[in-house]
């Protein structure tokens, strides 16, 4: 479920005005699954990414280095550079 804020003003949580949400659970299965993976990328994706309305840019942004190094430094993502 993805809740948005009416106004879409940045949350101390996400950065950002939408925030993805899934019921918690305590299945190993399911904390592992990739919706849940998903779930924690968006989350910590940038304002300026997660709220872009051109899936072009969209794309063009989330590839960009410096997403992806702040995703990683965050430990939401595995660098995959240091797993080689």
């Amino acid at each position: 479920m993805l809740k948005s804020s009416l106004d879409l003003h940045q949350s101390a949580r996400t950065g950002h005005g939408l925030e993805l949400v899934l019921q918690a659970t305590s299945l190993e299965a399911v904390r592992n699954s990739f919706v849940n993976s998903v779930r924690r990328i968006w989350n910590e994706l940038s304002a300026e990414v997660a709220t872009t309305h051109d899936l072009r840019q969209f794309k063009r942004l989330k590839r960009s280095p410096e997403v992806y190094a702040a995703l990683s430094i965050r430990n939401v993502i595995r660098k995959v550079e240091s797993n080689l």
